[in-house]
């Protein structure tokens, strides 16, 4: 599913979490973030004791500064944001996002030091699986629409099918400036079981868009099952 954000809606959820915390250091993105980890949480029906993970990418180009500037490879270093799902759910947007602000802050050029120097000699390898962990990958700070190949500028942006794991969140800015798009991959039996559509309904033609802070998918079509009998899955999936 892409879920499209507004420039306006972006900012109304920056507001509310800034609000939450009173402060003014928590980000677009980890206002939006924040927002997407307890929409997932609810959806899912995790128990509120059960522990939920948000994995942040952090780039590390602005932060480590003896990279050399026609570095071509990827520089970043993932870290986790952990807690009980009752805590991300209880206390509105602004927690969550607020405690991945402080878990980027610790992420020093000393931390980059010490996991350079560290890797060689207990070198740990990072792989891509299926899980209860939340990712999120890419930026909205690319400029994705900015590109023109002579074909014209780019209609729409999607990630390659290596990238969607069961969990993984892909953000690229939106077509419209300050508007941000947020490509959700997530295992169709819990999309199924959050949204009450039978089993033998497709959930790839899907559109999902946000309105007001909100998720909001639209199906207008309808599946028959091979006895040829129409089987209406639902034209709105419930809010999340």
């Amino acid at each position: 599913m892409v879920f499209h954000l507004s420039k306006e809606t972006v900012a109304k959820l920056k507001a509310k979490a800034n609000i939450e915390i009173g402060t003014d250091n928590i980000s677009s993105l980890q206002a939006l973030s924040s927002h997407i980890w307890r929409s997932v949480v609810r959806n899912r029906s995790l128990d509120p004791n059960e522990e939920t993970k948000y994995c942040i990418i952090v780039g590390t180009r602005q932060r480590f500064r003896e990279l050399p500037d026609g570095y071509f490879g990827n520089a970043i270093l993932g870290t986790f944001v952990t807690t009980k799902a009752k805590e991300v759910m209880e206390h509105g947007i602004g927690k969550p996002a607020w405690r991945m602000n402080r878990t980027i802050a610790t992420m020093t050029v000393e931390s980059f030091e010490r996991f350079l120097v560290s890797w060689p000699t207990s070198p740990n390898f990072v792989t891509l699986s299926n899980g209860d962990a939340l990712t999120t990958s890419s930026s909205p700070r690319f400029n994705m629409y900015g590109n023109d190949f002579g074909w014209g500028k780019p209609m729409a942006v999607r990630s390659r099918s290596s990238n969607k794991i069961d969990g993984m969140l892909t953000l690229d800015c939106g077509a419209e400036e300050g508007s941000i798009n947020v490509e959700s991959s997530c295992c169709r039996g819990k999309i199924r079981r959050s949204s009450g559509l039978p089993e033998n309904a497709r959930t790839d033609p899907v559109k999902a868009s946000m309105e007001n802070g909100g998720a909001r998918g639209d199906r207008p079509e309808t599946t028959r099952e091979k006895t040829g009998k129409e089987n209406d899955s639902g034209r709105r999936l419930r809010e999340i």
